[in-house]
């Protein structure tokens, strides 16, 4: 009989990582993106993500794309620790082994529908059922508790910039800093898309010295030049003394307090001029008033005693080839990516 990961695993032989990019879009299917397994002589050596084969050039041979294999797991593994070691991991996909031969390839979207209702694969926690029942039975006993809200800045501009797979990457590692700050005695939660949610059974001042932490860290993600950017908003710690009517309602209002003071905070960050490439970019793709182009890159240049240059790459209407344009930073990023932009489209 088989296994529940046998059964969720994706049965399909390697593409050979000989091959040239064009050669394979012949054999993918783009129109479900999924991670393919590449063999080299007789063994597997890595995997790639099938959407990057629509943009790769078409000479290049899949051994240059290939992602280190992370993982590799028998098909006898519980789903749950198969979820666990992936995420540790931070990895992509996992080789499914049987009997000590390659079966196919698992990717975390291909747990959803098992262990995705109550745990999230990608990050290795659980969702945002887990802190309602946790803060319900904490306000029954009497406890109080602090809910601490993380929320992504311009998480979708990370995916349109560098990739699913780099937005992904992201989550990640926001969620191992998260993993790696919070208390033995809180509990830890994916809340949703680019949302994370942290509760405390303390009062208020413990969870402000938390949440005032944790905005003062820096996440960084290979192949992002800029570190991460996220808001922090934080709500109750303030039942001293008052009877726990209603627990799930009370708890739900905490959630949407603390997820509503990231939002100001994360408006009150936008409302100032930006402080790196990252959230300037965001701003100026807001924009309608800059002429017509898309930016497909960006990225700032260090000439030592010339100064920062910030280089911009823009595709324009009828215009075949990209455009490159530097210009000097002298202080204000975002003047200099609107000078960037409005001369590339000229």
């Amino acid at each position: 009989m088989a296994s529940n990961l046998e059964k969720l695993t994706r049965i399909e032989a390697p593409l050979n990582a000989q091959l040239t990019v064009a050669e394979s879009r012949e054999l993918v299917d783009h129109d479900a993106p999924r991670t393919l397994a590449l063999v080299d002589n007789g063994r597997i050596i890595g995997t790639v993500h099938s959407p990057l084969l629509v943009h790769a050039p078409g000479e290049s041979k899949l051994l240059r794309l290939a992602e280190p294999i992370r993982v590799v797991l028998d098909v006898s593994t519980p789903l749950s620790e198969a979820a666990r070691r992936m995420s540790a991991q931070q990895s992509q996909a996992a080789i499914i082994t049987k009997e000590g031969k390659y079966l196919g390839v698992l990717s975390p979207n291909d747990f959803l529908g098992e262990v995705g209702r109550t745990f999230d694969p990608l990050t290795g926690l659980e969702f945002s059922d887990r802190l309602r029942e946790w803060g319900q039975a904490c306000l029954e006993d009497g406890q109080e508790i602090t809910i601490i809200f993380i929320d992504l800045n311009d998480f979708g501009l990370y995916n349109k910039r560098y990739g699913h797979v780099v937005g992904d990457h992201v989550l990640q590692a926001l969620a191992q800093v998260l993993k790696d700050h919070t208390p033995a005695d809180a509990v830890l939660v994916r809340f949703g898309g680019d949302e994370f949610a942290i509760g405390l059974p303390s009062e208020r001042a413990r969870a402000e010295a938390l949440a005032e932490t944790l905005r003062g860290l820096q996440v960084t993600v290979e192949g992002v030049p800029e570190p991460v950017g996220y808001s922090v908003g934080l709500a109750g710690g303030r039942r001293v003394g008052r009877a726990a009517e209603h627990g799930a309602a009370n708890v739900d209002d905490l959630i949407n307090a603390a997820s509503r003071d990231a939002l100001a905070r994360k408006r009150e960050s936008k409302s100032k001029r930006p402080r790196s490439l990252h959230e300037a970019l965001a701003a100026v793709m807001q924009r309608d008033d800059l002429g017509e182009g898309t930016i497909r890159d960006a990225v700032i240049l260090d000439r030592g005693a010339e100064g920062q240059l910030v280089e911009v790459i823009v595709t324009r209407p009828n215009h075949p080839e990209p455009r490159i344009v530097r210009r000097p930073v002298k202080g204000d990023l975002m003047a200099a990516l609107e000078t960037a932009l409005r001369d590339a489209i000229r």
